[in-house]
């Protein structure tokens, strides 16, 4: 039982669970639209994914929950290693797909420069410590990343393109908001995130609604047919995660809300 639960924390504080969940949901919605490429674009947001939540951590690691221990205690060495390493890849496997786009190259100048922002600051001022914008420009930087750059780059119509990513980002709003419930210990009170504006029980209602609402947007899109259970499934676990979710929540308990993410992209291939 201790062997396990040393290797559950490893992947979940490692970002590994993360990094992969969002390859399966990028695969899932690329091969939904019967896109090429979709395991390279799936393998460069789990690359980037690791490399970016990585250093975000490393970066402002008094920013992040403190429920439990660093990974790699003194050695960043490693993190950094592997990241960095993660992060070249990634890097050259998007420029290989890439197809050269003005709208795309502007829009990924702007969610690198909010990945590096959130944690560092610019004008002496943290992206993550502007009241109210943290679970926003996580919740778009996912959609552009697992949706809006693949599906415009391969040439799918802008407005499609553009409704689908608003669908991730409305579920990204939902799963997010389990976090900063963990968070309210940790997060700054001027960060104002919805739980600490709302308080828990109202931000939960708010999820709830998200999840209903991204539900019906996949109906209306026809994303999903309505006898897809395991689309069902993906969000019923995510409802239920989300309602049960407290401060005195383990690390397991939102490592199964990453993990989750891979049904969704499952969802999608049916």
């Amino acid at each position: 039982m201790q062997f396990l639960n040393r290797v559950g924390y490893f992947l979940v504080a490692s970002n590994l669970i993360i990094s992969i969940s969002g390859g399966f949901l990028t695969y899932g919605i690329v091969s939904h639209f019967l896109i090429d490429h979709a395991i390279e674009y799936a393998l460069v947001i789990s690359l980037l994914t690791f490399s970016v939540y990585n250093f975000q951590r490393i970066i402002d690691r008094k920013g992040f929950s403190i429920q439990n221990p660093p990974l790699w205690g003194k050695y960043h060495s490693i993190p950094i290693i592997l990241s960095s390493i993660s992060l070249i890849i990634a890097v050259i496997m998007a420029f290989k797909l890439f197809y050269i786009s003005i709208l795309l190259i502007v829009f990924s100048l702007i969610f690198g420069l909010i990945s590096l922002w959130y944690t560092t600051p610019i004008f002496g001022l943290k992206l993550r410590e502007v009241p109210g914008l943290k679970i926003v420009v996580t919740s778009l930087t996912w959609g552009y990343a697992c949706a809006f750059f693949p599906l415009v780059n391969e040439g799918l119509f802008i407005g499609t393109s553009g409704l689908v990513t608003l669908l991730i980002y409305i579920y990204f709003v939902a799963i997010i908001i389990p976090f900063d419930i963990r968070d309210m210990q940790v997060d700054n009170l001027k960060n104002s995130t919805l739980p600490q504006l709302l308080g828990t029980q109202a931000s939960k209602v708010v999820g709830v609604i998200f999840l209903i609402v991204f539900v019906i947007g996949n109906l209306y899109l026809n994303l999903i047919q309505p006898n897809n259970v395991v689309f069902y499934l993906a969000v019923l676990i995510q409802l239920l995660l989300l309602i049960f979710t407290n401060e005195k929540s383990k690390y397991y308990y939102f490592g199964l809300i990453d993990f989750s993410i891979i049904v969704l992209g499952i969802s999608y291939l049916i």
